[in-house]
């Protein structure tokens, strides 16, 4: 029983900071960018790379960086292009869709179509309720939760924060105000990177990474962003309750009518308003 719930929590936080990064292009940049899932997934790649030849720190700290680069230069040539042209968003919807493609195809070129390890194969660390939990995995989420917990103090505390909450409520009237978005979506591109790249390693710790695995983290937390509304809170409790709830429910059942039930409360939950509202048009 707490092995299982530990088991959720943990991977929870590691999906917490990759939705947030979501979260954040969707309701700043105004772009359900699934380019996304292609930007964080490079970063274990390189960090595999990069062990070979520096310390751990040093290539933990150049894969995120590899993964900020990719975003803002994907940001400032095709995103900013099209919102320039004011592109309908389904138009940049299957932008990303075509930049996450060929972001999958490259990483399938250079480093093949296999699963790959991120650190060893029995990584020192101690066990809780028949769970096994490796030093390293420890770390990568203590990371994961200073980077979730700094990325809230930025939005709160600070002026870049306020700016960006400012645009993700009211894009028009900010711009009005003499807000200037094209600075602010590069940085809003390069701290949901950050993040997500950070728990997107964090993930590939326990669970390995592939070329796919950008697409698998997607899926994973699409349902946490939908059910956590519109706040950043909500989806940080979302992501981790969702997790919980998924790793409980495959105890007991198939993963995927585990995942079948899930997206039938995110369809539930994006129908409820809709009735709502024309009930409160009719009455």
């Amino acid at each position: 029983m707490a092995g299982w719930l530990l088991h959720g929590v943990l991977t929870g936080v590691d999906l917490c900071a990759i939705a947030l990064g979501f979260y954040l292009l969707m309701r700043v940049c105004r772009v359900m960018n699934f380019s996304y899932g292609g930007v964080i997934v490079l970063a274990p790649y390189v960090c595999s790379a990069l062990c070979d030849v520096v310390p751990p720190f040093i290539a933990v700290a150049g894969a995120v960086c590899s993964s900020a680069a990719l975003a803002l230069i994907l940001e400032a040539t095709v995103f900013r292009s099209l919102r320039r042209r004011n592109a309908h968003p389904v138009v940049s919807l299957v932008a990303s869709l075509g930049l996450f493609v060929v972001i999958q195809a490259l990483l399938q070129m250079v480093w093949g179509p296999a699963r790959q390890s991120l650190g060893g194969p029995t990584p020192p660390g101690f066990t809780v309720g028949g769970l096994h939990l490796s030093f390293a995995s420890l770390t990568a989420r203590a990371f994961c939760l200073l980077a979730i917990l700094g990325l809230h103090l930025l939005l709160v505390s600070t002026r870049v924060g306020s700016r960006l909450r400012a645009l993700s409520c009211d894009w028009d009237l900010a711009q009005s105000l003499g807000i200037r978005s094209g600075r602010l979506l590069l940085i809003c591109s390069a701290i949901a990177a950050s993040l997500g790249a950070l728990g997107a390693m964090s993930v590939s710790l326990q669970f390995g990474y592939a070329p796919h695995t950008g697409q698998d983290l997607l899926f994973l937390v699409f349902p946490a962003v939908i059910l956590g509304g519109r706040t950043f809170i909500g989806v940080a409790c979302s992501s981790i309750g969702l997790q919980v709830l998924r790793v409980a429910g495959q105890r007991f059942m198939p993963r995927h009518i585990v995942e079948l039930i899930l997206f039938f409360l995110v369809l539930v939950a994006l129908l409820l308003p809709v009735r709502c509202l024309r009930r409160m048009r009719t009455s």
